[in-house]
């Protein structure tokens, strides 16, 4: 497949996840991302902290409730490091 098409079906999967787990937004920059949640809340608060807890080194909370997730510099596609990090707030979700 073209590039292009990659990228459209990587997208668009990653949308389905972040409706999936109540993801409003994600803005991404040089050294990270930004996630916010919609109306602020996450379904399984109690497993994202743990989650942020245990992941200290990359992800932290910001005043305005919102996750920065600093990016991985081993991480080559920023689309697939983003995937990553939203499947563990599936699977936080649908323990």
């Amino acid at each position: 497949l073209p590039n292009e098409v990659e990228t459209l079906i990587d997208t668009i999967s990653l949308k389905n996840l972040c409706k999936k787990t109540n993801i409003e937004k994600i803005d991404c920059g040089k050294s990270g991302f930004l996630i916010s949640f919609k109306n602020n809340t996450f379904s399984n608060p109690t497993e994202l902290v743990k989650y942020i807890n245990n992941n200290k080194i990359y992800i932290s909370i910001r005043p305005d409730q919102r996750l920065f997730v600093k990016l991985n510099q081993e991480k080559e596609n920023i689309i697939d490091f983003i995937k990553s990090v939203v499947m563990d707030f599936v699977k936080m979700i649908e323990n």
